[in-house]
């Protein structure tokens, strides 16, 4: 028997506590604006509860995209590898943080391998929801963590608009509903509504990523 949602969203938030404590206490509080490379120190508390935020956002964003066969793998490679590049780009590069984020990529390469198209291997809540805050660690380990609101989009377009529908719903019991068109996760609605088969939904939604990125990372080389 699965565990229920409430004991998940209270693991989530227990973990998002202490990795943001842990991270303050490692690795301090300074973070760099990507856009200018301007960089500035954030109070230690403030920025432990900014961190804690984006834990549970980007766990609970990463779960909610796992529905199509590699798309959060896919999604999450894009991630990776564009965050690398800008947190060498306005803070130099440092292999040590560079390999940690790189080694993800080559783990989950490996594991795209079993889970296109059709999958025969799926990562579940256990491996979406670590990878979720996998990328939020990083986002702050390369000392851009407001990269995440760009770099993380498709997460949040796509997972984020789910939970926040269901959210406000359970918070009005369901007086307020909002996005009533909109079918959430939104790769659910491309399948279910605008008919697209599984591989096309992938496509739409990474090649977005995609676009994100590489505009992010012009602009980003571009004011540095």
């Amino acid at each position: 028997a699965p565990w229920g949602e409430y004991i998940k969203g209270a693991l989530d938030f227990g973990l998002a506590i202490i990795g943001a404590i842990v991270f303050v206490a490692a690795f301090g509080s300074e973070v760099f604006i990507s856009i200018g490379g301007a960089s500035f120190e954030i109070p230690v508390v403030i920025y432990a509860i900014l961190a804690c935020i984006l834990f549970i956002v980007s766990i609970n964003a990463t779960n909610a995209t796992d529905g199509v066969d590699g798309l959060s793998g896919s999604i999450t490679i894009l991630s990776i590898i564009t965050m690398t590049i800008a947190g060498s780009i306005v803070d130099g590069f440092d292999a040590t943080k560079a390999v940690s984020g790189l080694i993800l990529v080559a783990v989950i390469a490996a594991y795209l391998w079993f889970n296109h198209f059709p999958s025969k291997m799926l990562m579940g809540d256990a491996g979406s929801r670590a990878i979720g805050f996998f990328i939020a660690f990083y986002a702050m380990y390369m000392k851009i963590p407001f990269a995440y609101l760009i770099v993380g989009l498709p997460f949040l377009l796509d997972g984020g608009l789910s939970i926040l529908k269901i959210t406000i719903g359970r918070l009005t019991h369901k007086k307020v509903i909002i996005l009533k068109n909109l079918i959430t996760p939104v790769h659910d609605h491309l399948k279910k509504r605008k008919g697209l088969s599984v591989p096309k939904t992938w496509a739409v939604i990474v090649g977005f990523a995609f676009v994100i990125d590489i505009i992010y990372l012009i602009v980003v080389a571009i004011s540095n």
